[in-house]
């Protein structure tokens, strides 16, 4: 697997908040990897993560985990992207990837509420478990053969989508851009720590799941996936500049809710768990929100 250029000193990095309410970035050793959310003290990284950063001797208490990414420059979303889920949808497969687009604004972490605004509250929110990929340097027309190379690491998603909007007009944006619609986290994963990431077969890539309120809804593995990674990044990079810390959400196995039948929407309180091997657990809780209220600033 490719050396990535930022020449990154972390391998598993979590972004938290301290008990004296810092904001600060941790780097998880493999023993504290399946605690990430519990009570957890880790060491500390100094400096940008995403240009090295300076792993330290000081250690502090996780007193809330946050999104690893801050505030994404964008997120770039693949629609369509797992073979059998365009077979469930009894879509055709696509020749090339399909590309929307969702804000940072609409980017929380993990354990933090998606809160459902009125307008979507009618519109059949459904779940999509992801494998995100992030950006670790700006980079701009990149060969499959390097694109790992330009990888930061890899995190639990889930591409939270109001679907009766995204049936409205030619354009997917608006039902999937709301605020918190895009939760990521909890743990950024160097990708060479993930051997078969990229394999390709029954027994590649990595397996992928999700829950809600503890039933099993999506299990796979992104091995289904019919772009892999390196291809999507060469595809998206193609002319058009990739900033570092841009978030990849690279698609959804089969078995969303509304592709079942009864349809299966999310509704207020629902608990959602998305799972990835080797990545860890995003757990987050639906929320209704009551009004719509005018805000500013």
């Amino acid at each position: 697997m490719s050396r990535a250029l930022n020449r990154q000193t972390w391998t598993r990095l979590i972004r938290f908040q301290t008990a004296d309410n810092d904001i600060v970035y941790g780097d998880v050793g493999l023993d504290e990897a399946g605690k990430v959310g519990q009570d957890l003290a880790v060491r500390v990284l100094e400096g940008n993560p995403f240009s090295g950063g300076r792993l330290t001797d000081r250690v502090a208490k996780v007193q809330k985990l946050l999104c690893p990414i801050p505030r994404p420059p964008i997120v770039l979303g693949i629609g369509l992207n797992y073979l059998q889920h365009a077979k469930e949808l009894k879509a055709s497969v696509p020749t090339s990837p399909i590309l929307f687009t969702k804000p940072g604004s609409s980017v929380v972490g993990p354990f933090s509420d998606i809160n459902i605004p009125v307008v979507a509250q009618e519109a059949e929110c459904d779940y999509e478990a992801e494998l995100a990929v992030v950006i670790g340097t700006t980079c701009r027309n990149v060969p499959q053969e390097r694109a790992m190379e330009v990888v930061a690491g890899v995190t639990c998603a889930n591409d939270i989508t109001a679907r009766v909007w995204q049936r409205t007009g030619s354009q997917w944006n608006f039902g999937k851009s709301f605020d918190d619609f895009a939760p990521i986290g909890p743990v950024l994963v160097a990708p060479q720590l993930l051997p078969t990431l990229n394999e390709p077969g029954p027994a590649g890539g990595l397996a992928i799941s999700l829950t809600l309120n503890g039933k099993t809804m999506q299990s796979s593995r992104t091995s289904d996936m019919i772009f892999g990674i390196p291809a999507l990044i060469s595809f998206l990079s193609q002319g058009t500049t990739l900033e570092a810390g841009t978030v990849i959400l690279t698609g959804t196995p089969a078995g969303v809710g509304t592709g079942r039948i009864p349809k299966i929407v999310l509704k207020d309180g629902d608990r959602l768990a998305v799972s990835i091997e080797g990545l860890g657990t995003l757990v987050n809780r639906v929320k209704y929100e009551s009004d719509a209220l005018f805000t500013t600033g």
